[in-house]
């Protein structure tokens, strides 16, 4: 009998130890098998990962790359206002200098065109001769520039020494109104004397009341000398351009 039990405990040593090692060995297969289920998981996450990566990093570049594209745009849209803008500027200024500078060719014109009269008008004639008078508004109201051409044509070289006067007559609140040389010009300009050999082009800067209405303006040339007739002439007022005097001379002076 005792050998029988120790046979079936042997027996039963081997099966136990049977057991212990499947179970090992079925232990050792489903951590192998956990083992692969969750590397591939894993690894299946890390490039699931890295594929949204590479899709993020690609839309980020797609991003920047319009970005950079509308900077582009945005920067050549204002190289080109800037361009028009320049061309506009240029442009005014070009309109502007060229009127200016026809305006300038008309006034050369205009002078041009009196000296040839003041040529012409003065063939044959002797004496003091007055040939015209120019009046041109200036900077601010009621100032004006004033200009009178005169000649002396005479055989000798004598000069011609005298003074000159400018009356205005106008309108002052509706009653009529003369200026004088005082009321006209500004300080020591008020008394105006004049001495040249050939030719002589005077300027002077009135300056108009406030409120004064001129009509006409009168130019009195008085020379030196006992018996000496003075010279006189009106002009309407406005004058927008040079206003010649009749052919009218003076005594030989």
């Amino acid at each position: 009998m005792s050998k029988l039990l120790v046979v079936d405990l042997a027996s039963l040593r081997r099966r136990w130890l049977l057991v212990c090692v499947a179970l090992l060995l079925l232990n050792v297969l489903l951590t192998v098998l956990v083992w692969q289920i969750v590397t591939g998981r894993h690894n299946a996450c890390v490039q699931q990962v890295l594929q949204n990566n590479d899709r993020h990093q690609s839309e980020l570049t797609q991003s920047a790359d319009r970005e950079g594209r509308l900077l582009e745009l945005e920067l050549d849209n204002q190289r080109l206002r800037r361009a028009q803008l320049t061309a506009t500027v240029t442009a005014r200024k070009l309109r502007t200098e060229l009127q200016f500078l026809q305006e300038k060719l008309y006034s050369k014109d205009q002078e041009l065109r009196f000296y040839q009269s003041i040529t012409s008008n003065t063939k044959g004639a002797s004496g003091l001769l007055l040939h015209g008078l120019h009046i041109e508004p200036e900077d601010g109201e009621d100032r004006y520039l004033c200009k009178i051409f005169l000649t002396h044509l005479v055989k000798s070289a004598k000069l011609a020494k005298g003074s000159l006067e400018l009356r205005i007559e106008g309108e002052r609140a509706g009653v009529p109104a003369w200026l004088e040389n005082s009321e006209l010009l500004p300080g020591d300009e008020a008394a105006v004397n004049y001495e040249f050999r050939d030719f002589l082009s005077w300027e002077g800067h009135l300056l108009l009341p406030e409120g004064f209405q001129p009509r006409r303006i009168q130019v009195k040339l008085t020379p030196e000398g006992r018996g000496r007739e003075p010279l006189e002439e009106f002009f309407d007022w406005p004058l927008e351009s040079p206003t010649f005097a009749e052919d009218e001379e003076s005594p030989d002076v």
